[in-house]
C-alpha cells in the first residue's frame, strides 16, 4: 500500500467514523426532543392570533416557547420575531395539531436539506472531495437544531443556495429574486446585499430591493400597517433576553455576556462599516465576497442561532480548496448544539466560551477571509 493511499485510507476511517457518530448522535437527540413544541409552538401561537385578529407578536396564546437555564440564571419567552409576512403562512399551519406538525416539519426540512445537498453536489464539477462535503453538510450543527426546533431555515438555506447559483452563472436578475426574498424572510440578510452593491453587483441589489420591497408589503393588504408596530414593539421587548442565550453566535450577544451590550451594538456597527470598506477597497473573488458577507451578516445581526450557519454551506461547498480557516470553522460547526446545552451552564467561562462557540468559528472565518486579500495572501476562489 502506497503512503499516499494509507494516508486516505487513514482519513476516511476517522473522518467517516467521526461523522457517522455525530449524525447519530444528533438524530438520537432530535427524536428524543418530544417535551415541547419548540419554536414551532410560537409559530402556531402568532398563527393563532393573527387568524382570531389578533397581534401575531403577542405572548397571550398557548405553545409560547419558553426557556428557562436555571443554573446559569436566565431565562426568556420566545415567540415569533419573524418578519409580518410570515404571519400569512402561519395562519395556514395553526389547524395542524401541533405534534403531528412538528414531526412533519422535520421530515419535510431534513428532506428539502437532503434535496438541496444533492443539488450541490451534482452541480459541484470536482469530484474528489464530494463524499466529504456530503457528510460534512449532515453533521452541521445547524441543521439539527434547525429540526430540533421546527425551524425555517433550511428554506432560508435554498433561497441562500438559489441566490449563490445565479451569482455563479451571472443571472444577477435571478439571483436578484433569490436575494429578495432570503431578506423579505430575515431583513438582516439585507447586508449581504449591500456588501454585493458595494462590489458591483448593482442589478441584483436592484432586483433584490424590488422583490424584498414587494413580499414585505403583501402583509399590509391584510393586516394593516399596525402589523409592523407590533413587530418593532416585540423585537425590542424579548430580543434583548435572546442575546445570553446559547447558540446566538452575533456579536452583541458576545458583549452581553460581559454586560456590555452597547459596546456590542457599536462593535457591529464598526464591522459593518469595516467590512464595507475591504470589499470596495480589495475586490476580493466572488467566493471571497459572499462569504465574507454571509459571515458578517451573521456577526453583526442582533440574533444570529446556530441554525442561520448553515447558510455557509453552498459557499464552502463550491471553494477550490479549503485551507486551515475552513477546516477549523466547519469542525466547529459540527459540533452538536446538545454537548453546548450540556457544558454552557458549568461556569462562567464555559458560559463565554461555549455560550457562543460557534461563533469563534464564524470570527476566525471572516478574520482570515480578510487577511488573505489584505496581505495578498492565495485568496478564497
Amino acid at each position: 500500500m502506497s503512503i499516499n493511499l494509507a494516508k486516505k485510507v487513514l482519513f476516511w476511517a476517522f473522518f467517516g467514523g467521526l461523522a457517522l457518530l455525530t449524525i447519530m448522535y444528533n438524530l438520537d437527540w432530535v427524536l428524543r426532543s418530544n417535551t415541547s413544541y419548540y419554536d414551532l409552538g410560537s409559530f402556531i401561537a402568532a398563527g393563532q392570533l393573527a387568524a382570531g385578529g389578533g397581534n401575531p407578536y403577542s405572548i397571550d396564546a398557548p405553545y409560547i416557547f419558553e426557556v428557562d437555564f436555571e443554573q446559569a440564571g436566565i431565562s426568556g419567552i420566545a415567540p415569533n420575531l419573524n418578519p409580518p409576512v410570515s404571519a400569512l403562512l402561519f395562519e395556514e399551519i395553526r389547524l395542524i395539531p401541533p405534534g403531528r406538525l412538528l414531526a412533519q416539519s422535520r421530515i419535510f426540512s431534513f428532506a428539502l436539506f437532503s434535496v438541496l445537498v444533492f443539488m450541490l453536489s451534482a452541480a459541484k464539477k470536482q469530484k474528489s472531495r464530494k463524499w466529504f462535503l456530503i457528510l460534512f453538510s449532515f453533521s452541521l450543527a445547524g441543521m439539527w437544531h434547525t429540526l430540533q426546533l421546527g425551524q425555517i431555515y433550511i428554506l432560508l438555506l435554498a433561497l441562500a443556495a438559489g441566490a449563490l447559483h445565479f451569482l455563479r452563472k451571472k443571472n444577477y436578475w435571478a439571483a436578484g429574486v433569490f436575494l429578495g426574498l432570503t431578506a423579505a424572510i430575515k431583513p438582516n440578510f439585507l447586508y449581504w446585499n449591500l456588501i454585493l452593491a458595494v462590489c458591483g453587483y448593482l442589478k441584483s441589489f436592484l432586483v433584490s430591493g424590488m422583490v424584498f420591497s414587494l413580499v414585505s408589503s403583501i402583509p399590509l393588504l391584510k393586516y394593516g400597517t399596525g402589523i409592523y408596530s407590533q413587530w418593532f414593539d416585540a423585537s425590542i421587548k424579548y430580543g434583548p433576553d435572546l442575546l445570553l442565550f446559547p447558540g446566538n453566535n452575533s456579536l452583541q450577544s458576545l458583549a452581553a455576556r460581559f454586560d456590555l451590550s452597547g459596546a456590542g451594538t457599536s462593535l457591529s456597527a464598526a464591522v459593518a462599516i469595516a467590512i464595507a470598506l475591504f470589499v470596495w477597497k480589495y475586490k476580493p473573488g466572488e467566493n471571497a465576497i459572499n462569504l465574507t458577507a454571509i459571515t458578517a451578516t451573521l456577526l453583526i445581526s442582533p440574533v444570529a442561532w446556530t441554525g442561520y450557519t448553515i447558510l455557509l454551506l453552498p459557499v464552502l461547498w463550491f471553494l477550490d480548496e479549503w485551507k486551515a480557516e475552513h477546516w477549523l470553522t466547519g469542525a466547529i460547526l459540527c459540533v452538536p448544539f446538545l454537548f453546548i446545552l450540556e457544558n454552557f451552564e458549568k461556569s462562567f467561562a464555559n458560559f463565554i466560551f461555549f455560550g457562543w462557540f460557534y461563533g469563534w468559528g464564524l470570527v476566525i472565518l471572516l478574520t482570515a477571509t480578510v487577511l488573505r486579500a489584505v496581505r495578498g495572501l492565495p485568496r478564497t476562489q
